[in-house]
């Protein structure tokens, strides 16, 4: 989610000039929603079937650390739903509180519910944030460079946070 925000920032500022006669920011915003549900979903499963997949494909084990999982089963234990709010824009925790929710045997209903209404408010601020911003000239005149201070805003925020949670 932290890379696509600034994309759909800089797709929904593009949108608003006249000479733009391409598709509707809208469309690429549901699209980021649908895939971040669905890559959530398969963290998720892959959390609740963790046992089985990493017995059977030993690869897995190379890309989900022990110590990670962990890590992000103590701060789903403490936390729990406001994990999730808070990790949508963490790359890598938000992974690994993803398959905690999983192993932990969350409720996959209220585990969806709220990791998607999570997205849709962040996709819909970043959408309504693009719109006025679009407008200013200096923004406008410089949009790749403040896509990009977009970007690394969300990531600070986001290892800050991880470093908070951890300890």
């Amino acid at each position: 989610m932290p890379t696509l925000l600034p994309l759909l920032f800089s797709f929904a500022s593009i949108a608003q000039h006249s000479n733009y006669h391409g598709p509707s920011p809208w469309w690429f915003a549901l699209f980021v929603v649908i895939s971040c549900a669905f890559g959530d979903t398969v963290d998720y499963f892959t959390g609740v079937f963790s046992e089985r997949i990493m017995d059977k494909w030993h690869w897995v084990k190379r890309h989900i650390k022990d110590e990670d999982i962990k890590k992000g089963t103590q701060i789903f234990k403490k936390d729990g739903p406001l994990a999730i709010m808070m990790m949508s824009c963490v790359p890598v925790l938000h992974s690994a509180i993803t398959l905690s929710a999983g192993v932990l045997n969350y409720p996959f209903i209220k585990f969806i519910s709220i990791n998607t209404s999570v997205n849709v408010v962040l996709v819909l601020s970043c959408m309504l944030l693009s719109h006025i911003c679009g407008q200013i000239p200096i923004i406008k005149n410089h949009l790749i460079l403040f896509s990009f201070m977009m970007m690394f805003i969300l990531f600070g925020a986001g290892f800050f946070l991880k470093k908070k949670l951890s300890k």
